[in-house]
């Protein structure tokens, strides 16, 4: 089922677009290698060591984690300590949002260390999505969402909440083509994984079911309703035939190391959280 979403780093420009217009999604795969990949995360160790305050170390259990954490690396972050960060499955504080790995992964040079290789994966990212648009990598603009972490102890789970949604709602006058990603520095291919929901091929008949829920019309009349969620929708009938629909064709999405998950916004998806997760959106 993956096989026809994965498109090499490498491929043709013309692979990328017409896997993306096929199916709504694909995975971008040897965006970074693996040597990259362990570079990514070296700075954002460096970003949680930063959060922790060693003046403060209460008692010689939380020192010794935290020389564990110097020792072995980000994978040896205790899972009790990702509440720092809220329950949600992100890092949006502490300032970790513009962190040097938030901002390796959008592109930019975060520290003279890591400068030129950092050059280096800004030209794969931005040429992925330059050729997805067929623009310059100039004429790109960044996004500043959070980290996606979970901490390696993490464990895994067969259940979430369904809160399945589009990020881009037509009836606001929005009308071209969007794209999200997220960039994989640990892999989210065991099942015991967070990673990304999706419905491969939704954006296409689906999605035109869901732009004629009242819901979509009245998320519409705000500049800030882009998202459509299916459980808000208000016509029964439609809201029951989509979620069957979506039951059957939705998949968590199995990304490798270093790849780049690319996906429609009008596809619909939704996060799944139950194990470890370092990536970037």
């Amino acid at each position: 089922e993956l096989r026809p979403l994965l498109v090499p780093a490498s491929a043709p420009p013309d692979q990328l677009r017409e896997t993306f217009e096929k199916y709504g999604v694909c995975v971008v795969t040897d965006v970074l290698s693996p040597q990259e990949c362990a570079l990514m995360e070296q700075i954002w160790l460096q970003d949680l060591l930063q959060v922790l305050d060693e003046a403060k170390i209460p008692d010689a259990g939380v020192a010794g984690q935290v020389q564990a954490l110097k020792e072995r690396g980000a994978k040896a972050w205790p899972k009790d300590w990702d509440d720092f960060f809220g329950t949600r499955g992100m890092a949006p504080t502490y300032g970790l949002p513009h962190g040097g790995f938030a901002w390796a992964a959008r592109l930019h040079p975060a520290a003279s260390s890591y400068t030129h290789q950092q050059n280096l994966w800004s030209l794969a990212v931005r040429r992925v999505f330059a050729n997805l648009f067929e623009a310059t990598e100039g004429d790109l603009a960044v996004g500043l969402d959070n980290v996606f972490w979970a901490s390696a102890e993490q464990p895994g789970s067969d259940f979430n909440k369904e809160w399945l949604h589009v990020d881009q709602n037509h009836c606001t006058g929005m009308t071209w083509t969007c794209a999200q990603g997220v960039l994989y520095i640990w892999p989210s291919e065991s099942e015991s994984s967070s990673t990304t929901v999706v419905w491969p091929g939704s954006h296409k008949a689906p999605y035109d079911q869901l732009m004629q829920d009242p819901s979509a019309y009245s998320n519409g009349k705000r500049k800030s309703g882009q998202s459509v969620r299916l459980n808000q929708l208000q016509n029964p009938a439609l809201q029951a035939e989509l979620l069957a629909a979506a039951q059957k064709g939705c998949r968590r999405m199995p990304c490798p190391a270093g790849s780049l998950l690319l996906w429609d916004s009008r596809v619909i998806h939704q996060g799944w959280r139950g194990g470890p997760r370092l990536a970037q959106p």
